[in-house]
Protein backbone atom coordinates (compact mmCIF):
# COMPACT_ATOMS: atom_id res chain seq x y z
CA UNK A 1 0.00 0.00 0.00
CA UNK A 2 0.85 3.38 -0.47
CA UNK A 3 -1.29 6.81 0.31
CA UNK A 4 -4.23 6.70 2.43
CA UNK A 5 -6.11 3.34 3.01
CA UNK A 6 -9.69 4.10 3.98
CA UNK A 7 -11.81 1.48 5.42
CA UNK A 8 -15.85 1.44 5.91
CA UNK A 9 -18.24 -0.03 8.26
CA UNK A 10 -20.01 -2.86 7.42
CA UNK A 11 -22.50 -2.44 4.68
CA UNK A 12 -21.99 1.24 5.77
CA UNK A 13 -20.65 3.87 3.67
CA UNK A 14 -19.27 5.53 6.79
CA UNK A 15 -15.46 5.56 7.55
CA UNK A 16 -14.05 3.48 10.20
CA UNK A 17 -10.35 3.96 9.72
CA UNK A 18 -8.43 6.13 7.35
CA UNK A 19 -4.32 4.98 7.63
CA UNK A 20 -1.13 6.34 5.58
CA UNK A 21 0.96 4.41 4.12
CA UNK A 22 4.27 4.46 2.60
CA UNK A 23 5.54 1.57 0.55
CA UNK A 24 3.71 -0.66 2.81
CA UNK A 25 4.83 0.65 5.67
CA UNK A 26 2.76 2.68 8.42
CA UNK A 27 3.62 6.25 7.81
CA UNK A 28 1.65 9.07 8.98
CA UNK A 29 -1.73 9.09 10.81
CA UNK A 30 -4.02 6.58 11.98
CA UNK A 31 -7.47 8.24 12.21
CA UNK A 32 -10.14 5.58 14.00
CA UNK A 33 -13.99 6.68 13.65
CA UNK A 34 -16.92 5.69 16.06
CA UNK A 35 -20.29 4.33 14.13
CA UNK A 36 -21.46 7.60 14.12
CA UNK A 37 -19.11 9.21 11.95
CA UNK A 38 -17.15 11.27 14.90
CA UNK A 39 -13.26 10.93 15.39
CA UNK A 40 -12.63 8.78 18.03
CA UNK A 41 -8.81 8.83 18.01
CA UNK A 42 -5.56 9.93 16.20
CA UNK A 43 -2.32 8.38 16.09
CA UNK A 44 1.14 9.18 14.38
CA UNK A 45 3.12 6.05 13.65
CA UNK A 46 7.00 6.00 12.02
CA UNK A 47 7.79 2.63 10.16
CA UNK A 48 5.01 0.75 11.93
CA UNK A 49 5.28 2.20 15.67
CA UNK A 50 3.65 4.82 17.12
CA UNK A 51 5.86 7.65 16.96
CA UNK A 52 4.67 11.18 17.80
CA UNK A 53 1.48 12.73 19.27
CA UNK A 54 -1.84 10.06 20.02
CA UNK A 55 -4.97 11.85 20.76
CA UNK A 56 -8.51 9.93 22.05
CA UNK A 57 -11.74 11.81 22.10
CA UNK A 58 -15.13 11.32 23.75
CA UNK A 59 -18.13 11.28 21.60
CA UNK A 60 -18.93 15.23 22.34
CA UNK A 61 -15.50 16.12 21.02
CA UNK A 62 -13.61 17.06 23.91
CA UNK A 63 -9.86 15.43 24.41
CA UNK A 64 -9.77 12.32 26.31
CA UNK A 65 -6.57 11.58 26.44
CA UNK A 66 -3.24 13.06 24.77
CA UNK A 67 0.48 11.38 24.74
CA UNK A 68 3.95 11.57 23.00
CA UNK A 69 5.61 8.11 21.87
CA UNK A 70 8.80 7.48 20.81
CA UNK A 71 9.52 4.23 19.08
CA UNK A 72 6.24 2.41 20.33
CA UNK A 73 6.99 3.70 23.98
CA UNK A 74 5.39 7.04 25.39
CA UNK A 75 7.59 9.24 26.36
CA UNK A 76 7.56 12.84 27.77
CA UNK A 77 3.99 14.17 28.55
CA UNK A 78 0.86 12.22 28.81
CA UNK A 79 -2.22 13.78 30.09
CA UNK A 80 -5.62 12.31 30.62
CA UNK A 81 -9.16 14.50 30.70
CA UNK A 82 -12.76 14.18 32.12
CA UNK A 83 -15.56 14.85 29.76
CA UNK A 84 -15.94 18.15 30.64
CA UNK A 85 -12.28 19.38 29.97
CA UNK A 86 -10.44 19.19 33.22
CA UNK A 87 -7.39 17.91 33.59
CA UNK A 88 -7.65 14.62 35.27
CA UNK A 89 -4.17 13.16 35.27
CA UNK A 90 -0.99 14.34 34.21
CA UNK A 91 2.09 11.93 33.81
CA UNK A 92 5.66 12.34 33.15
CA UNK A 93 7.60 9.28 31.45
CA UNK A 94 10.85 7.89 30.46
CA UNK A 95 12.11 5.99 28.07
CA UNK A 96 10.97 2.92 29.02
CA UNK A 97 8.01 3.90 29.15
CA UNK A 98 7.59 4.36 32.81
CA UNK A 99 6.24 7.49 34.62
CA UNK A 100 8.38 9.04 36.59
CA UNK A 101 6.00 12.16 37.68
CA UNK A 102 2.35 11.85 38.42
CA UNK A 103 -0.47 14.76 39.32
CA UNK A 104 -3.86 13.90 40.06
CA UNK A 105 -6.51 16.39 39.80
CA UNK A 106 -10.09 16.41 41.28
CA UNK A 107 -13.10 17.29 38.86
CA UNK A 108 -13.17 20.57 41.01
CA UNK A 109 -9.41 21.10 39.41
CA UNK A 110 -7.50 20.42 42.95
CA UNK A 111 -4.64 18.25 43.23
CA UNK A 112 -5.08 14.91 45.34
CA UNK A 113 -2.13 13.82 44.19
CA UNK A 114 1.70 14.46 43.11
CA UNK A 115 4.71 12.41 43.22
CA UNK A 116 7.54 11.78 41.46
CA UNK A 117 11.35 12.30 40.84
CA UNK A 118 12.98 14.84 39.14
CA UNK A 119 14.91 12.44 36.66
CA UNK A 120 14.62 9.17 35.71
CA UNK A 121 16.93 6.83 36.60
CA UNK A 122 17.19 5.00 33.39
CA UNK A 123 19.89 6.52 31.01
CA UNK A 124 20.00 6.37 26.90
CA UNK A 125 23.79 5.89 26.26
CA UNK A 126 25.39 7.30 22.29
CA UNK A 127 26.72 5.24 21.58
CA UNK A 128 26.35 2.38 23.34
CA UNK A 129 26.68 -1.47 23.52
CA UNK A 130 25.21 -3.92 25.79
CA UNK A 131 23.45 -1.40 27.53
CA UNK A 132 26.55 0.88 28.52
CA UNK A 133 28.63 3.18 26.91
CA UNK A 134 32.10 3.05 24.77
CA UNK A 135 34.48 4.91 25.12
CA UNK A 136 35.71 7.92 23.28
CA UNK A 137 33.18 10.54 22.85
CA UNK A 138 29.98 10.07 24.35
CA UNK A 139 26.52 11.38 24.71
CA UNK A 140 24.30 10.33 27.72
CA UNK A 141 20.87 11.38 27.48
CA UNK A 142 18.11 11.46 30.33
CA UNK A 143 14.27 12.02 30.70
CA UNK A 144 13.90 14.97 33.58
CA UNK A 145 10.42 15.60 34.72
CA UNK A 146 9.41 19.84 34.07
CA UNK A 147 5.58 19.65 35.53
CA UNK A 148 3.35 22.64 34.45
CA UNK A 149 4.38 25.93 35.69
CA UNK A 150 7.63 25.00 36.73
CA UNK A 151 11.58 25.19 35.94
CA UNK A 152 13.47 22.26 36.19
CA UNK A 153 17.95 22.55 36.31
CA UNK A 154 19.86 19.47 36.12
CA UNK A 155 23.51 19.38 36.78
CA UNK A 156 25.83 16.35 35.93
CA UNK A 157 29.51 15.69 35.93
CA UNK A 158 32.33 13.22 37.28
CA UNK A 159 32.98 12.75 40.68
CA UNK A 160 35.50 15.11 42.04
CA UNK A 161 34.68 17.12 38.95
CA UNK A 162 33.26 20.79 38.63
CA UNK A 163 29.30 19.85 37.57
CA UNK A 164 27.64 21.20 34.05
CA UNK A 165 24.50 22.76 34.23
CA UNK A 166 22.58 20.92 31.30
CA UNK A 167 19.53 22.48 29.34
CA UNK A 168 16.32 20.77 29.62
CA UNK A 169 14.50 20.33 26.23
CA UNK A 170 11.22 18.53 25.73
CA UNK A 171 11.75 16.37 28.99
CA UNK A 172 15.23 15.69 27.94
CA UNK A 173 18.70 16.79 29.10
CA UNK A 174 21.75 15.59 27.09
CA UNK A 175 25.35 15.29 28.69
CA UNK A 176 28.13 15.06 26.39
CA UNK A 177 31.17 13.44 27.93
CA UNK A 178 34.72 11.75 26.51
CA UNK A 179 35.55 8.38 28.53
CA UNK A 180 39.25 8.23 27.72
CA UNK A 181 39.58 4.51 28.90
CA UNK A 182 37.60 1.70 29.40
CA UNK A 183 36.41 0.81 32.74
CA UNK A 184 34.08 2.47 35.53
CA UNK A 185 33.28 5.89 35.64
CA UNK A 186 31.35 7.65 38.82
CA UNK A 187 28.67 10.49 37.58
CA UNK A 188 27.13 12.88 39.90
CA UNK A 189 23.32 14.02 38.73
CA UNK A 190 21.30 16.65 41.34
CA UNK A 191 18.34 18.06 40.03
CA UNK A 192 15.80 20.57 41.05
CA UNK A 193 12.26 21.61 40.24
CA UNK A 194 11.20 25.14 40.66
CA UNK A 195 8.32 26.85 40.70
CA UNK A 196 8.06 30.17 38.25
CA UNK A 197 8.92 32.25 41.67
CA UNK A 198 12.28 30.64 42.14
CA UNK A 199 10.81 28.37 45.14
CA UNK A 200 12.78 24.63 45.59
CA UNK A 201 9.95 22.26 45.31
CA UNK A 202 11.67 19.18 44.77
CA UNK A 203 15.42 18.14 44.97
CA UNK A 204 17.07 14.70 43.71
CA UNK A 205 20.37 13.52 43.71
CA UNK A 206 22.47 10.51 42.74
CA UNK A 207 26.28 9.59 42.12
CA UNK A 208 25.86 6.47 40.04
CA UNK A 209 28.83 3.79 38.53
CA UNK A 210 28.92 2.79 35.05
CA UNK A 211 31.15 0.58 33.49
CA UNK A 212 32.41 1.70 29.55
CA UNK A 213 33.38 -0.65 27.13
CA UNK A 214 35.16 -0.80 23.98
Amino acid sequence: MHGTAKYYYSQSDIIKDEIEFNQGIKEGWHKHYREDGLLESKIHFRNNLQDGDTYWYYPNGNIKEYSYWVNGKQFGLAKWFYENGQLDLLNINDFSGDAIYLIKKDKNGNTSKEVGVVFSPNFKYIPQRDSMPIHGESFIQIAVSEPPETKTTIQMGELGKELKQLKVINYLTTYHINFPDIGKYTLVIIGEIHDLQGNLIKKDSIATEINVVK
